[in-house]
């Protein structure tokens, strides 16, 4: 059972909203089978007034491998070459169609295409470099 705690989460219009959201170590104590762990997950950045959340490289990596574990091996390459062209919003309802023609049942093809988006999403802030290296390491996972 994760313990929730909760926080106010201000938007970019100014407004405030109380949400409850799973504490940071039981999440991480969840994904300890993966390696490459690093505690600080997310950093905030402020732009102009308001707190955006920007998800580090690691946490946004750890999404997508434990996303893509035990797919097909031809889904996960489909989704990668989808995340290589298309922006994220394109690229989650492609990669949601991909894994419906893959046969995948529509809650799994929800993880599917949300690991397509945070793909495009490492493409698009951390550039070609970063996707390369993630992509690597789950052609390496694949075998």
């Amino acid at each position: 059972m994760w313990k929730k705690r909760q926080t106010n989460l201000n938007t970019r219009d100014g407004h405030t909203h109380k949400v409850t959201i799973p504490s940071k170590d039981l999440w991480t104590s969840q994904c300890e089978s993966f390696e490459g762990i690093i505690p600080s997950f997310s950093t905030i950045e402020h732009e102009k007034g308001g707190a955006v959340v920007k998800r580090s490289f690691e946490e946004i990596s750890l999404r997508v491998r434990s996303l893509f574990h035990g797919k097909d091996r031809d889904l996960v390459r489909e989704c990668v070459s989808i995340a290589a062209e298309k922006a994220p919003s394109s690229a989650f309802d492609l990669g949601t169609r991909a894994a419906m023609l893959a046969g995948v049942d529509e809650f799994r093809a929800r993880g599917v295409a949300k690991a397509t988006r945070w793909l495009a999403v490492i493409r698009r802030d951390y550039g070609i470099e970063k996707f390369n290296q993630l992509t690597g390491t789950l052609a390496k996972e694949e075998t």
